[in-house]
């Protein structure tokens, strides 16, 4: 997985895999983070194409996930990723937070314990249900949703810090 890149300064402007990512601060100094994904949210192989992305195999489904959680995912270290800690504990995530693809929930809970209210989304019921629990253990009031990550405007709610730590790469 790549590490976490982190920007100061101007806010840029990415295309990855299909999808156009814009981040913009606000007179009030929250981002914003606009993602348009073009295309179709395809899974992806090791087949390389000849522009170097990985060529899409067959249009993701939640099964897919959910068997990445029978075992503990490669993604998942059990705690938060270092690079959104220091975020975390610098000050730079604030406000309503909303981890989207949350997985077990590290990220969220993290938001949590400095104060914040967090909440987390993922496709993946079994992700969700590790998540809830580990809330529960924790004695932690982040708050879990499975959810589809392409149908956030349908939540209905605002988000003043939005994390995403190995979603957005596959969709395409």
């Amino acid at each position: 997985m790549p590490p976490a890149q982190v920007w100061i300064g101007a806010p840029p402007r990415v295309n990855f895999l299909g999808a156009r990512m814009a981040v913009t601060g606000s007179a009030d100094g929250r981002l914003l983070v606009t993602v348009r994904i073009g295309g179709n949210t395809s899974g992806v192989s090791d087949e390389r194409r000849s522009d170097g992305p990985p060529r899409p195999v067959r249009p993701r489904q939640p099964h897919d996930f959910e068997e990445s959680y029978a075992g503990t995912p490669p993604w998942d270290i059990g705690r938060p990723q270092p690079a959104f800690l220091e975020l975390a504990q610098t000050g730079v995530v604030r406000g309503r937070v909303l981890d989207v693809g949350c997985g077990t929930g590290e990220h969220v809970l993290m938001a949590a314990d400095i104060g914040l209210e967090a909440v987390g989304i993922d496709i993946a019921t079994a992700a969700i249900a590790i998540a809830e629990r580990k809330a529960r253990e924790r004695g932690s009031d982040a708050r879990f949703l499975v959810w589809n990550a392409l149908e956030l405007s349908s939540l209905g709610e605002r988000f003043d810090t939005v994390l995403d730590c190995g979603l957005f790469h596959i969709f395409e």
